[in-house]
């Protein structure tokens, strides 16, 4: 069938006819002839082309477009492309569950022809496939004839088209979906373009392609500009070889989506504000510390009666999709989930391994750490010739506290930590890092700790290691990388505001995978993408490798876009604010991430972006004409999408110029900010400052920091601090072990401020123990990882005092706390019959081997000097003398015969440790001698 011929603006094109039977089948579904196809759906589909193409489609109206008007439209920039939209109005999402679309074969299908130079078709096959082709051809012509004599017969009914018309364009009725629209009228206007003109870029020639099905490949403008104008369309006519002109039909221009230019009013004053510098007098506005006056340009947006854009409300996830019940309405700030609850149960029998087991599982360790370690050792012959004992779970648990421990007292080599010199060794690391073989031998602390950096794998030692890295290139850390995943998203509910950054690993070595960074302070290594919520690390996807599969192949995502759909994609909640910085946003994924019921706000770029250029505001480098446009504010709303309603683009003049995309404000307007304990120039006193600033920028500010904040809590006492390491996979252990460690810290604190909120609401007795530090957090972690015995054991205490109501138990102490000797508190330690009466109700604890290995004296090393009384009788004998005099030889005990029966020195018993030492013992037991035993 032949187009129509072009028609001047006001001409009426020939009317559509009403769906013809034929056959018994109503043609109503669009497409072009397929001559080379020899099924009967031919002569639907032939059908439905000549409807589809005489009737105009049907529009329906958008009801959840936002009722207020902006308060005045200046200008209408170009629009966005149309073909998306309609695309995705007239198929189904291909992520929908319920959508029956067939999937892909998996392996080649050789049942069908695919081309005439097949060679798997038979000649007879190819003869009855070329008469069932002309058949279909004949038929298809028949019916096309029938619908053009049809289209030429209908009556016109001019009345009752202006009047459904008119309607159609106010938006007054609503359209069935078994009714089409009555056809009107298509006015349409000749728009030029010229390839001289900057303003058209990619951009703008990319949806004209696909609106005229036209291929938009090509690296350069000018391809594609030259395919527009050489095309020979009816919409297209050529002027020059640099110019041509385009049909752009009105009824079609004003249900797509454009941007609208906005008219702000000026900021009303605000009491106790200097509106030339924005802030009180006295005092000057953070971004403003020169005291610039600022001219009269600051304007709100959409702050009138009906203006304000009203956004979908913070909801929960149904559970299931046949549950009739709407979930309750989840909390908006983020927090423990029950299941985390319940793994950590009480706060009062709490220990930090408790939290910690929330990130990384003891299924995880036994069967992706020591199973797959074991069995590469088995791989490469370990215990031939030499020794070797097979790893196992609370080991490594004590090397993941070793890592820790190196994270707070940094070494040069983590050998240093088994030395004997006196300022970088431990002995009592040494000590728990031995390993005892079956023939009563012993692997020393640092050949351990190599044989574990030389063995250590998180994969099956058995596979095909370059086949994997084919498919996956970080497979040899995927389990962990799962596990943190999983994990983190299980133990945590998002509250309505996250953010999404990238997370950057430093790596010395050398990897194919490292990445180049220079605008980092980590330098280079690897980097992910994360979605966390206020320091929690809720999920990752790192940038090696392809990127996920989400949808939305009409958007043509990015791969960064397609990171962050699947990050989003994973939020427990719908309608959750997303806050991003300028290298991820863009209108496409503001589109994608509300067509996942989520919202998102954050600064933008302006070359590429999807912003109107209307309002890009270029950077002056002329001090006098920056300081003359500060305060200038710009707004656009883009009107008529479906698919992302009510997105605002904004501008800003400040310190330079600054763009931004939201679809989480409702307004634009400038806040009267409060900033308590500002030093007044003026009254030379601390009081509060008020200063201006636009809502934009205030909740960018507020709720962007969060990936920043876990990066902090990670890198405060990160165990790679002086750490070269060769293979990429122990940086990603490292982080690893740093991101479940943040985590831990995240829900132990949230969980404790929730806990005193409920007290100091219910005004009831506080019964929780004093609430760690961050430092002490890890500090405890260490010890239960270091010592799983003593883990055990104070958890027992711990329960036990819960139940007595005892919230100073010792068990429970912080090493810098001096709680231990709560009980020596009623003694009067100026009368010696009254410590004597103490020390003999209390008898000293023996040092043995054993104990020393052990967590048993915890707080010995802490590095805090402990409270100590005097021993008046004779009896007693410094206990660490004999216990040192037992380790020597006969030839030294004989030299040293007074160190068996020490009473010479005066005699302290540390209130801490509860030990009896004389005063060289006690410099030397707590770590401050030459000779840490």
């Amino acid at each position: 069938m032949a187009d129509p011929p072009p028609s001047t603006a006001g001409e009426a094109p020939p009317m559509s006819p009403q769906p013809t039977q034929t056959n018994g089948n109503t043609a109503e579904s669009s497409g072009p002839v397929a001559k080379s196809s020899p099924f009967a759906k031919l002569l639907t589909q032939a059908a439905a082309a000549a409807t589809s193409f005489l009737s105009p489609p049907a529009r329906a109206i958008n009801t959840s477009e936002p009722s207020s008007e902006p308060s005045a439209i200046t200008t209408i920039t170009h629009a966005t492309p149309a073909a998306a939209a309609a695309k995705r109005s007239a198929q189904p999402d291909s992520d929908d569950e319920s959508s029956t679309a067939p999937k892909k074969p998996r392996y080649a299908d050789f049942t069908t022809k695919k081309s005439d130079d097949d060679s798997l078709m038979s000649a007879e096959d190819e003869m009855l496939w070329e008469q069932e082709n002309a058949k279909m051809e004949q038929m298809a012509k028949e019916t096309l004839d029938a619908e053009e004599r049809a289209a030429e017969n209908m009556p016109l009914d001019p009345v009752a088209n202006n009047v459904v018309a008119e309607n159609f364009q106010e938006g007054q009725i609503n359209i069935g979906d078994d009714e089409a629209p009555p056809p009107t009228e298509r006015t349409f206007t000749w728009k030029r373009y010229d390839i001289d003109d900057r303003k058209i870029t990619d951009a703008v020639l990319k949806p004209l392609l696909r609106r005229l099905d036209l291929p938009v490949s090509g690296a350069k403008k000018r391809v594609r500009f030259e395919r527009l104008r050489d095309c020979g369309k009816d919409d297209v006519r050529k002027i020059n070889d640099k110019v041509f002109e385009m049909k752009h039909y009105d009824d079609v221009e004003a249900t797509l989506p454009q941007w609208v230019i906005l008219n702000g009013e000026p900021v009303p004053n605000v009491e106790g504000i200097n509106m030339d510098l924005g802030a009180t007098e006295g005092f000057y506005n953070p971004t403003n510390p020169d005291k610039v006056p600022i001219a009269d340009n600051r304007r709100n947006f959409l702050t009138g009666p009906g203006q304000r854009i009203k956004r979908p409300e913070f909801a929960a996830k149904p559970t299931k999709k046949t549950d009739s019940k709407p979930p309750p309405p989840p909390p908006l700030n983020g927090g423990p989930t029950k299941k985390a609850r319940e793994i950590v149960g009480s706060l009062n029998c709490a220990r930090p391994f408790d939290f910690f087991k929330t990130q990384i599982t003891d299924d995880f360790v036994q069967h992706n750490m020591v199973d797959t370690t074991n069995a590469r050792a088995v791989c490469q012959g370990e215990g031939v010739n030499t020794k070797f004992v097979p790893f196992d779970k609370p080991e490594m648990f004590k090397f993941i506290g070793f890592f820790m421990a190196n994270g707070v007292c940094p070494r040069p080599q983590l050998e240093q930590w088994f030395s004997d010199n006196w300022i970088l060794g431990n002995s009592a690391m040494k000590n728990v890092m031995e390993k005892k073989c079956r023939d009563g031998t012993t692997i020393s602390a640092v050949d351990r700790l190599r044989q574990l950096r030389r063995l250590m794998c998180m994969y099956d030692p058995r596979v095909d290691i370059r086949e994997e890295t084919k498919k996956d290139p970080l497979f040899k850390v995927r389990p962990l990388l799962d596990e943190l995943n999983t994990q983190a998203r299980k133990m945590w509910r998002t509250g309505k505001w996250v953010s999404i950054d990238e997370q950057t690993l430093g790596f010395k070595g050398k990897s194919g995978l490292k990445l180049r960074i220079s605008y980092k302070r980590e330098g280079d290594g690897f980097q992910c993408d994360a979605l966390c919520d206020r320091g929690y690390t809720f999920s990752f996807f790192f940038r090696h490798g392809d990127a996920p599969n989400v949808g939305h192949p009409d958007l043509d995502l990015s791969p960064t876009a397609r990171r962050v759909i699947w990050l989003a994609k994973r939020l427990p909640n719908v309608w959750t604010c997303i806050f991003m910085d300028n290298l991820f946003n863009s209108r496409k994924l503001f589109t994608a991430l509300y067509l996942e019921h989520c919202l998102a706000h954050g600064v933008v770029r302006t070359n590429g972006r999807g912003i109107p250029e209307a309002i890009i505001i270029p950077r002056e480098t002329n001090p006098s004409k920056h300081n003359a446009m500060r305060g200038t504010t710009k707004a656009a709303l883009l009107k008529n999408s479906k698919d992302c309603p009510g997105l605002i683009s904004a501008a800003l003049v400040d310190v330079g110029p600054v763009h931004i995309l939201s679809t989480v404000i409702e307004c634009i307007e400038w806040l009267a900010i409060e900033r308590e304990g500002v030093w007044n120039l003026i009254d030379r006193e601390t009081q509060t400052m008020k200063f201006l600033r636009p809502n934009f920028i205030d909740l960018y500010n507020k709720w962007m920091n969060s990936v920043d904040l876990s990066d902090q809590l990670r890198n405060n006492y990160r165990p790679d601090a002086w750490m070269r390491q060769r293979k990429w996979w122990w940086a990603f252990f490292i982080w690893g072990i740093g991101v479940a460690t943040t985590n831990a810290w995240k829900i132990y604190e949230t969980m404790y401020d929730e806990e005193m909120e409920k007290i100091k609401k219910n005004k009831s007795k506080n019964t929780l123990p004093r609430k760690w530090t961050h430092l002490e957090f890890i500090l405890e972690l260490i010890e239960d990882l270091m010592f799983p015995d003593e883990y055990e054991k104070k958890k027992e205490q711990l329960c036990a005092a819960a139940k007595k109501g005892d919230v100073s138990v010792e068990s429970n102490k912080s090493t810098r706390s001096g709680k231990s000797f709560s009980s020596f508190s009623s003694v009067d330690v100026s009368s010696a019959e009254s410590v004597n009466e103490y020390l003999e109700e209390n008898k000293a604890d023996f040092i043995t081997e054993k104990r020393l290995q052990s967590n048993y004296f915890s707080a010995r090393f802490d590095g805090v000097r402990h409270a100590s009384v005097p021993i008046f009788n004779l009896g007693p004998r410094c206990q660490y003398c004999r216990y040192k005099w037992k380790k020597m030889d006969e030839d030294e005990q004989e030299r040293c015969r007074e160190m068996e029966q020490n009473r010479t020195h005066m005699l302290r018993r540390c209130l801490t440790c509860n030990v009896n030492l004389c005063w060289k013992c006690d410099f030397e037991w707590h770590g401050e001698g030459a000779g840490n035993s």
